[in-house]
């Protein structure tokens, strides 16, 4: 993608931004550099406790083309992450 090409961009759910041990120079560097001039950038998270009371171990949807997408979810590294599996 050329640099300055979006003109903004979103994420949910992924809180490694905000709880990472490790810098997050090189993830918000490619944001900034893929940002158009005046662009903005959203991030969405949720709480741990938010997350506790509406926590789904199974979840299915109906796609657009009408198949069904049964998926999985878990809740691992002490409420910092939910690893999700569909089929």
């Amino acid at each position: 993608m050329p640099a300055g090409a979006v003109e903004g961009s979103t994420t949910t759910g992924d809180k490694s931004f905000a709880t990472s041990p490790t810098p997050v120079a090189p993830p918000s560097r490619r944001l900034r550099e893929n940002l158009k001039p005046g662009g903005i950038f959203v991030l969405e998270m949720v709480s741990k406790e938010r997350l506790a009371r509406s926590f789904q171990a199974t979840t299915s949807r109906e796609l657009p083309n009408g198949d069904l997408l049964f998926e999985r979810h878990e809740i691992v590294d002490d409420w910092t992450r939910v690893h999700t599996a569909g089929r």
